[in-house]
């Protein structure tokens, strides 16, 4: 097989996974959400408690559990009949449990009452983006039975299958609330939206179909997980930074040495990366002037630690192309001033980075005097 095929493959495998991993871990939370959002509401009508505590729990759920309080829709699993479909509000619905619980309670006054809900074995779950493509939603379908206890004896008064959509703003994976619940109805598989590459991205909203890709990056993928997806990052397999277009801060072709004539060897050369703003160069009114930068620029290269000031010259030659030239090196004294020849690059504004780094590689045989300002054990 192809050796680019497998590597294809391998990435394509990679993605996938880490994606169905991280898919299972928003159910899990999902699922967990919908579990304590019931076992609160067992805490709030639990006749052990007091006033004040069911108090604490309804503002619990109604605060901390659900997405609104007065706008979302609960289903009713709590009225004597299957046939009522609209949907409570969460207020609502925590109000009528309230009354159903008081009504017990006065009049069985002499026995142990309690209402309770419990979940069953049943469980379906699916998962997809919100049609804003921020948020996550996942949806979990459970069997739960609303029940009575008098003393000992205990009776269902129903039991439902359930839906509950669980929503994630903005991805946030530790703030899940409830953002409704419906009676779960069997979706025909032809229904569904298509989604050939099952990466949660629907193929209507999908501009790669055939590959799994993120939400943020339109259904396509993000091969080396750097935050560019792979349409816009130059550098699709190796990670990079967003202001270099995905490829590494000091990209492999700017490390290439200048090109000196007449060097048969390079016996000993130092390499100084130094960054630039070309929106600060372009600012600058004069088409020719120096620019020094302190050692702060450059404090890892040991060679240089006896140089106080590095300056350069700034030639602005088109409206494309700036000539930035290592002029000389500065001691701290400013006793010895070291003149460099030939050390020369260009800037390409066309290039539309605002930062910008230029390597400048030193044969120190081509620089006369040089060794007498610099720190070579």
């Amino acid at each position: 097989m192809n050796l680019k095929i497998i590597s294809f493959l391998a990435i394509w495998l990679w993605v996938a996974v880490g994606n169905s991993q991280s898919d299972n871990l928003y159910k899990l939370r999902a699922t967990n959400l919908v579990k304590d959002f019931y076992s609160q509401i067992n805490l709030f009508i639990n006749p052990d408690n007091t006033e004040n505590e069911r108090r604490t729990n309804k503002e619990f759920i109604l605060k901390e559990l659900v997405t609104s309080s007065d706008s979302i829709g609960i289903y009713d699993n709590i009225s004597d009949s299957y046939e009522n479909d609209i949907p409570l509000t969460p207020f609502n619905y925590l109000r009528e449990l309230e009354r159903q619980f008081s009504m017990l309670i006065v009049k069985d006054e002499n026995k142990i009452a309690y209402l309770s809900f419990e979940f069953g074995n049943f469980k379906k779950d699916t998962s997809y983006w919100h049609q804003n493509s921020l948020d996550w939603i996942c949806e979990i379908s459970l069997d739960l039975s609303y029940c009575q206890t008098l003393n000992s004896a205990r009776s269902t008064k129903r039991t439902d299958s359930i839906s509950f959509e669980v929503i994630f703003k903005g991805k946030d994976l530790d703030n899940p609330k409830l953002l409704s619940s419906y009676k779960y109805k069997t979706i025909p598989t032809a229904n569904l939206p298509k989604d050939i590459d099952s990466d949660g991205v629907v193929d209507a909203l999908d501009d790669c179909p055939d590959l799994v890709g993120l939400p943020e990056c339109k259904g396509c993928p993000d091969s080396d997980k750097d935050g560019v997806c792979d349409f816009e990052d130059k550098c699709p397999y190796t990670k990079g930074s967003k202001k270099r277009n995905g490829c590494p801060e000091i990209p492999l072709t700017e490390k290439k040495p200048p090109i000196l004539e007449n060097v048969k060897k390079k016996i000993s050369t130092i390499e100084i990366p130094i960054n630039f703003n070309i929106n600060e160069l372009l600012a600058m009114k004069a088409n020719s002037f120096e620019l020094s930068y302190s050692k702060m620029k450059f404090p890892n290269i040991p060679e240089l630690r006896n140089i106080e000031t590095i300056v350069f010259q700034i030639t602005k030659k088109s409206e494309h192309t700036i000539q930035v030239d290592l002029l000389k090196f500065i001691s701290p004294d400013r006793k010895r001033i070291i003149i460099l020849k030939n050390l020369t690059n260009q800037l390409d504004i066309a290039d539309n980075n605002s930062e910008v780094t230029i390597i400048y590689n030193i044969n120190i045989k081509e620089q006369r005097d040089l060794n007498s300002i610099l720190h070579i054990n």
